[in-house]
């Protein structure tokens, strides 16, 4: 399913498309190919290289992107797009009476996963989120904060439970989690035969155990 939305609209006013069109697909392929690209040669990437990745002519771009600046901002916001909708899936799919801890280890692991299937996007994102726009950056920032929000309140009510430590610092402890996990795409590949699943076990044992409250 391939969801796609302008970078001024909120979460929670995301439409779910159902059905792909050929110019769904025809724009998702863009957006691969340029996450790809813009991994390789950063923001300045070439219109021209996107398109011959694509499989198209550089002017066929334009039927789906108004401009560079168009395309990155959809990058970016696909990006953090699709992990919100895997961690809040996740997370809505675990038991009304489950305890905070357990919905924030769904959460831990639907990031994880999410990341290691959107490579390129985590890759582009951290390659170019430097060099974008100060309009497209504060679009990004405010996306980010959002998406920051609803982990902190993961976090906040398996503190609230007893089962993370009271002297942990949520915020610190929040930042270093997703930098972590959003970081996991640069060194995947090196990871070998280790599936999805191993590393996403990998990455939640890891952050759980080192704020997990401790008991005599």
């Amino acid at each position: 399913m391939v969801v796609h939305v302008s970078t001024k609209r909120r979460w929670q006013d995301l439409p779910t498309v159902t059905h792909e069109t050929k110019s769904d697909r025809t724009r998702a392929r863009i957006l691969d190919a340029a996450a790809e690209v813009f991994t390789e040669q950063g923001y300045s990437a070439r219109l021209s290289d996107i398109a011959h990745r694509a499989g198209m002519k550089t002017g066929s771009l334009y039927y789906h992107f108004d401009s560079r600046e168009d395309l990155v901002a959809e990058i970016l916001h696909r990006g953090i797009q699709t992990s919100f909708d895997h961690v809040r899936d996740a997370v809505n799919a675990e038991p009304k009476t489950a305890r905070g801890i357990d919905r924030l280890a769904a959460a831990l692991r639907a990031h994880t996963m999410s990341i290691l299937e959107i490579g390129a996007y985590a890759s582009a994102q951290a390659r170019i989120v430097g060099q974008v726009p100060a309009a497209i950056a504060k679009a990004h920032q405010r996306e980010q904060r959002t998406y920051g929000d609803y982990w902190h309140s993961l976090f906040e009510q398996a503190q609230r439970e007893g089962d993370i430590s009271g002297d942990v610092d949520l915020f610190v402890v929040r930042m270093l989690a997703l930098g972590a996990m959003n970081w996991i795409a640069e060194w995947a590949p090196l990871a070998g035969r280790r599936g999805a699943a191993q590393i996403a076990d990998q990455t939640v044992a890891a952050i759980l155990d080192g704020v997990r409250r401790r008991t005599d």
